[in-house]
């Protein structure tokens, strides 16, 4: 394959979540309840039913008919006038095309979204509040970003992690 490695050539999005909906399924068979089944696994009954009709194994019979005029071509404006329900009901009746948000293992770009609403943060508190700690978590957000000296040349930082497995407030400077 031609072009940049992958930065993370382990990680397979399909693999991952047909994994994910195959514990699922077997989690579903052992369960007493849909309620108990959300409970353990921490997610709300909506999502534990919308990721059960992703893996096949829950149906009723609106889901069906939401599913068989999606299937039909239908729309999601038309399936919410023909049913009577919100938006928000018909794609919960509906599988994920994408996977489920949240997930243990995640993409490249959840991973840099995320890292950005960090960043975001430290520096709207840092604002708010300048004080040392909050500079030393601005300072740990910002590892690995990709600045530029005054003279325009790039740069990016790292912090040492020490034998206990903390910062020791030492920057590795590339």
């Amino acid at each position: 394959m031609a072009g940049r490695p992958k930065k993370k050539p382990e990680y397979n999005p399909e693999l991952q979540f047909n994994n994910f909906l195959q514990e699922l399924r077997d989690a579903y068979e052992e369960a007493d309840s849909l309620r108990t089944l959300a409970d353990e696994l921490n997610i709300s009954l909506l999502k534990l039913r919308k990721l059960l009709i992703t893996a096949d194994v829950f149906t009723s019979d609106i889901c069906t008919e939401i599913n068989d005029l999606y299937q039909s071509g239908k729309k999601i404006p038309e399936i919410m006038k023909l049913t009577g329900l919100s938006r928000a009901s018909v794609h919960s009746y509906l599988p994920y095309i994408k996977g489920p948000y949240n997930a243990a293992e995640i993409s490249l770009n959840a991973e840099r979204c995320r890292t950005y609403k960090i960043r975001q943060e430290q520096v709207r508190l840092l604002k708010e509040i300048p004080s040392e700690e909050n500079l030393w978590q601005s300072i740990i957000a910002f590892q690995n970003y990709p600045f530029k000296t005054a003279t325009g040349l790039p740069f990016r930082y790292k912090l040492k992690v020490g034998k206990n497995g903390e910062y020791n407030r030492e920057l590795l400077i590339d």
